[in-house]
């Protein structure tokens, strides 16, 4: 019996739709992706979703945008802008949709990583998940041996047919 090259199709996409997902956006624009992983932001942009940043110069941020900033450490917040200060280089108070208060300090214009242009809700325990062991096994080693199989049981039917083939013709 061959195999359904519709079904391996139709199944390979599937396996590919979260990575094609992440990196269409990229054609939009964006040039970061980010997971957010806090509630600070929710409901808008609730824990797990993947967020897409665009470079965005300082003095194009408004009052409303939502922006990525690096806090120091390594670590990155994503949160809404809530006053932009009238200066050459402005500066920026923000705070987190689901916090009562604003963050301390001003976000400075070294610091901004970019405007958020859109995200994804959950999308990102995907990626977090596919990017793990397990995932990475149910994603890759297990179809990968699943067409291992497939074409090594497609040779042995060949070989079989050929010596049939050749017994036949005594």
């Amino acid at each position: 019996m061959k195999p359904s090259y519709i079904a391996i199709s139709i199944a390979g996409l599937i396996l590919l739709a979260p990575f094609l997902a992440l990196a269409f956006p990229f054609l939009l624009g964006a040039s970061k992706t980010f997971v957010v992983t806090s509630g600070s932001m929710e409901p808008g942009i609730p824990t797990g979703s993947v967020i897409w940043v665009s470079d965005t110069p300082p003095s194009e941020i408004r009052q409303g945008d939502v922006i990525t900033f690096n806090q120091g450490s390594g670590n990155t917040v994503t949160h809404r802008v809530v006053n932009v200060t009238e200066e050459e280089n402005p500066r920026f108070k923000t705070k987190g949709d689901a916090n009562t208060e604003p963050d301390p300090g001003y976000v400075e214009p070294n610091q901004l990583v970019g405007k958020v242009n859109f995200s994804v809700p959950y999308l990102g325990y995907i990626a977090e998940w596919t990017g793990s062991s397990i995932g990475l096994i149910l994603l890759v080693v297990i179809p990968a041996l699943g067409i291992i199989g497939l074409e090594l049981s497609e040779l042995y039917n060949t070989m079989r047919e050929e010596q049939e083939e050749d017994y036949s013709g005594f």
